[in-house]
């Protein structure tokens, strides 16, 4: 089914469940998102938990100067405008379970990016963050907020042993070099590749709080050395 047909059969499974109003927001939050994001793309990929997660933004995100992890603009608080947005999603993907949507044959063609290095981190980049998050949710969720290196609760971030943009490049460089800084790239390669190097999650990601994740990345007054003794090895 196109993503019309979808979201008018949504329209019908909502009237049964909230007040005309409330479920006219729900429609035109699901459209909102749909403007920047392939919905149902997502939902095929990981039932949208890479954008569930690009949506979620907290009071702590606020207090901790973290900025929110997706390109769509709010106009007002973007705590309430993210939460209202992602609640409605939630719904859809619970709606989209429930049809046990699959996705339709694919004829024959690929996600596929060209350019520079650049424009990679520009374009993809965000979704590397996000799909970061997602397979190292587990993990990440094993320290019950207790940070790594000063053991105190907060909300926990994935520092990279090795940064981000180095595995990235390295990637380009060794898979889809096709010229001086450019790169012809079958996505879905890429990211089989890019969750390869991740893996075990343990030797490849620390989780910190927000000022220990700092003190590795940016001031350099910790190390990962530092961080493994903590560990115990």
């Amino acid at each position: 089914m196109e993503f019309k047909e979808i979201l008018e059969n949504y329209r019908k499974w909502l009237s049964t469940k909230h007040s005309a109003n409330t479920n006219a927001s729900r429609i035109t939050r699901v459209k909102r998102i749909a403007k920047h994001y392939d919905i149902l793309n997502e939902y095929v990929n990981d039932k949208c938990e890479s954008l569930i997660y690009s949506l979620t933004y907290t009071k702590g995100d606020v207090i901790d100067g973290n900025e929110p992890k997706t390109d769509i603009v709010i106009s007002g608080n973007y705590v309430t405008g993210l939460s209202s947005l992602k609640q409605a999603l939630v719904e859809f993907v619970s709606y989209l379970n429930q049809i046990g949507y699959t996705a339709p044959a694919k004829k024959g063609h690929k996600a596929f990016f060209r350019g520079s290095f650049d424009d990679f981190k520009r374009y993809v980049g965000p979704k590397c963050r996000n799909e970061v998050n997602i397979f190292c949710k587990a993990e990440r969720e094993s320290h019950n907020g207790i940070c790594e290196y000063c053991g105190q609760k907060a909300q926990l971030q994935s520092a990279h042993i090795i940064e981000r943009p180095i595995i990235i490049h390295d990637i380009l460089e060794r898979t889809f070099k096709t010229g001086d800084d450019c790169y012809d790239v079958d996505l879905e390669a890429f990211f089989d590749l890019f969750k390869q190097e991740h893996m075990p999650i343990r030797d490849r990601i620390f989780f910190l709080c927000k000022n220990c994740h700092e003190l590795l990345d940016k001031k350099k007054t910790i190390t990962e050395q530092d961080i493994r003794n903590k560990r115990g090895y």
